[in-house]
């Protein structure tokens, strides 16, 4: 579980990436700061923090794979600032999206906790990596 922990986050980080380079390529286009009521420069400053949050996830994501208790630390870390909006999301905005993304979340969120705290295979990966 470890694994698939660490390679979804690897995966998050690539897409991330990709993001952040077609936001640079893309940036000057009329029809993309049109949808996006952004001027180029800000086009330019989001794809540049969408790259270095894609550097922060595969840093992150190999860290995880790698045994690394730190990453594993801020996955946790991250998950649970997630946890704490989603359910401050259900008690103040009681419909439509809002109740369906905080309660995956939440889902989401307790399985990633317990992949990488909550069982003794997972203790012994990252004891025996440092």
């Amino acid at each position: 579980m470890v694994t698939f922990i660490g390679v979804i986050i690897v995966i998050q980080g690539f897409l991330a990436a990709v993001a952040g380079v077609v936001v640079l390529a893309f940036n000057s286009s009329d029809r993309i700061q049109a949808a996006t009521n952004q001027t180029s420069s800000a086009l330019v400053g989001a794809g540049i923090a969408e790259l270095v949050i894609a550097a922060l996830y595969l840093a992150v994501g190999f860290g995880v794979l790698s045994g690394n208790r730190g990453a594993r630390f801020l996955v946790v870390l991250s998950t649970g600032l997630g946890m704490a909006l989603a359910t401050w999301l259900l008690f103040t905005h009681h419909d439509g999206g809002y109740t369906t993304r905080s309660m995956i979340t939440l889902l989401i969120g307790t399985f990633v906790i317990w992949a990488l705290y909550g069982h003794r295979e997972s203790d012994e990966w990252f004891t025996g990596n440092i």
